[in-house]
Order: structure tokens, then C-alpha cells, then sequence
């Protein structure tokens, strides 16, 4: 009664509950078709990245706003009430033009990095999905099903094709010098596809040490 009442009282609300149980559902089919748990990861992050657009594009509709731009400016409301804090403390002119180029940095490396961040944020909410799914299954003897996990540290071994990723993110690079490209949203692009392969490759390489740690 009160979820029906809260559903009722709030079109968001409504809303919100629908998107929220996409991935839940997506996972739920994965693991009725006994998915390995690399493609269960992969479809609930997919699911988890179409539920955040339906989010925005659901909020957008109600309101007329967009909700990435309102948490934009909700973080350089931050970041300037944090340099007045600064100054309310009297520090040298010297020192706050350090921290205040310091902290307007921070600021741009989150609005580039945002992309990668929300790939980052579906993926490790796919993670806790599973995570907690396999538990009440271990808790409730009585469901009749297995959830697949992830394999030890020292054997995980991306795709050999994922090397074509990286080499795909250098071409990419260059292309502004060739093509009339939006510059800006380009090189976004690019950075976030180029760091998003530099730690994929990171963690490969910390999984071959670890593996040759274990071994000798």
C-alpha cells in the first residue's frame, strides 16, 4: 500500500522504480539462460547504461531540465563555494590562485572523465547485482539455481581482439588532423575510450604478475 501510494503520488517516482528493475530483469533473464559471467556482466552493464539514459531522458521529459547539466552546475556550485571557504580563511593571494587553478582542474577532469564515470558506475552496480544475487541464492538452499562468478585474479585473460580497442583509440586520435571533426567532443571521446583501455590493459598486466608471483 505504501509503494502504490508513493507510485501515485509521484510520476518520478513511477518512473524510477520501472528503470531501476531493468537490470534485475536483464540479469534475471541472463542467468535463466545460464550466461558465463562475463556476459552477464556484460548485459547488465549494457542494461545498467540504458536504465541511466532512460533516467535522464524520464527527467528531462517531467521537468524540462537536464539532469547531467544540473549535476554539472551542482558541482561548480561546489567547487566555488569551496574556493570562498578558502578565502573566508585568509590565504596568501598566491596560494589561492594555486588552489583555485588546482580546483577549476579537478572540475574539467570530471566534466571530460564523465562518460568513462558512468561506464565505471554501471559496471561496478552490475557487479553488486550479482554480487547480492549469488548470496540470497547461497542463503535460500531451496532456489534452484547457480550463478556463475568471477574466475581468480590470475586468470583472467581479456579477448585477444581487445588489443584492436586500443589500436582503434590511436587511429581515432588522429583523425581531426584529416576529417572536419567537432574538436572538443572528439577528443573527449577519445580520452575517455583511451583511458578506459589503458586500465583494462593495466589490470591484464597486474593479473600476468600476479599469476607469475603465485607460480614462482
Amino acid at each position: 500500500a505504501l509503494v502504490s501510494s508513493l507510485v501515485l503520488s509521484s510520476p518520478l517516482m513511477a518512473v524510477n522504480l520501472l528503470i531501476t528493475g531493468l537490470l534485475g530483469i536483464a540479469l534475471g533473464l541472463a542467468l535463466r539462460e545460464g550466461f558465463s559471467f562475463v556476459r552477464l556482466m556484460l548485459v547488465g552493464v549494457f542494461a545498467s547504461l540504458i536504465s541511466f539514459g532512460l533516467r535522464v531522458l524520464s527527467y528531462s521529459i517531467l521537468f524540462g531540465d537536464n539532469l547531467l547539466r544540473l549535476g554539472i552546475e551542482a558541482m561548480d556550485t561546489s567547487i566555488e563555494q569551496v574556493l570562498h571557504m578558502y578565502q573566508s580563511l585568509g590565504f596568501d593571494p598566491e596560494v589561492m590562485a594555486q588552489m583555485e587553478e588546482l580546483t577549476m582542474t579537478m572540475g574539467e577532469a570530471v566534466r571530460l572523465l564523465l562518460p568513462l564515470g558512468i561506464i565505471l558506475t554501471a559496471i561496478i552496480q552490475t557487479y553488486a547485482n550479482i554480487f547480492f544475487v549469488r548470496l540470497l541464492v547461497k542463503r535460500i538452499p531451496s532456489m534452484q539455481m547457480t550463478v556463475p562468478w568471477v574466475p581468480p585474479f590470475i586468470q583472467w585473460r581479456w579477448p585477444w581482439y581487445a588489443v584492436w580497442g586500443f589500436i582503434g583509440v590511436r587511429v581515432l586520435s588522429v583523425v581531426p588532423l584529416f576529417l572536419p571533426v567537432p574538436e572538443e567532443i572528439w577528443n573527449t571521446m577519445v580520452l575517455n575510450f583511451d583511458l578506459f583501455f589503458v586500465y583494462l590493459f593495466l589490470v591484464q598486466g597486474l593479473a600476468i604478475i600476479w599469476f607469475f608471483l603465485d607460480k614462482y
